[in-house]
């Protein structure tokens, strides 16, 4: 009796395996939108930084790059979330 039930119910997870699991794929996501986020910002920020005080145009140029950077980022982030979910499958 013990054997088929034991077929029927799979051996059954530890909580600490489970915990395990889910800080494994928590680190990963916020991984990706942190990098996403700040590479976004960094690469649309610092070569308008530059531009905008060699125009002399100092905040102009800038505070247009952050703002379209942030939209630009979370599509970055959209894209990288259906690609995880793609590539990792609820378990």
């Amino acid at each position: 009796m013990s054997q088929t039930f034991a077929m029927i119910h799979p051996k059954e997870e530890s909580q600490s395996t489970l915990t395990m699991r889910a800080f494994r794929h928590y680190s990963l996501i916020t991984s990706r939108v942190l990098a996403a986020t700040v590479g976004t910002v960094a690469i649309m920020g610092i070569p308008t930084y530059f531009l905008d005080k060699w125009l002399g145009t100092w905040p102009i140029l800038f505070g247009l790059a952050l703002i379209a950077s942030l939209p630009i980022s979370q599509l970055l982030v959209i894209r990288s979330m259906k690609d995880y979910v793609k590539h990792n499958p609820q378990d």
